[in-house]
């Protein structure tokens, strides 16, 4: 049979299956600088004005419109800022993921940015964010060594994700792509001594 003509409940069966298990979404945030159309971070002040990804959008969302219909219902537009639409499309399925950005300072400003800017309600189908290591302290300090300004990175992650189930510290981040194969990997013994300082 060709496929349109297949009965309704077995062809959105077969959409579903389409979908991603869950994705990496790396986000990037900062302002729009009047002279330039670059998103840049602003490390003095928290606040954002433009939300994006590099993230593969499911291509399920694109085939039709029954296609696309049936995977909103999971992957949502979010993550709106300023007044606009939200521009990410996320499933709480998927990881969040704040990379290295230059400096410790632009990393956790990133991150900070993101929570303190998009409203609670946009906010509570996150159930897992990963994180570049330089979010909570310099690339060169020892695994161990939190900082006060890292304690303030968790604490304002516990109010504003309040379904968060899991936490991922990435140690190396030296791939900027982030395919649709990419897994978050078992941690090693100097990830484990700080998630011992994290708890």
């Amino acid at each position: 049979h060709p496929f349109p003509k297949l009965p309704q409940d077995f062809r959105l069966r077969i959409w579903r299956q389409g979908l991603p298990a869950s994705r990496i979404v790396p986000i990037h945030c900062g302002r729009r600088d009047a002279s330039s159309s670059k998103a840049v971070a602003q490390p003095q002040d928290y606040s954002i004005d433009t939300c994006i990804s590099c993230a593969i959008i499911p291509a399920i969302l694109h085939v039709c419109r029954e296609s696309r219909s049936e995977a909103l219902k999971e992957h949502q537009l979010s993550f709106a800022v300023a007044g606009k639409s939200g521009k990410v499309f996320f499933s709480s399925k998927d990881a969040l993921y704040f990379e290295f950005r230059d400096g410790f300072t632009e990393s956790r400003s990133q991150l900070l940015g993101f929570v303190n800017t998009i409203s609670g309600d946009q906010l509570t189908h996150v159930r897992c964010v990963g994180m570049n290591a330089a979010v909570l302290r310099r690339k060169d300090a020892p695994a161990s060594l939190l900082t006060n300004k890292s304690v303030e990175c968790l604490k304002m992650m516990a109010k504003h994700l309040p379904h968060l189930e899991q936490l991922i510290v990435v140690r190396h981040d030296e791939n900027p792509i982030y395919g649709p194969d990419s897994v978050f990997i078992e941690q090693t013994s100097e990830d484990m001594g700080l998630l011992r300082r994290l708890r």
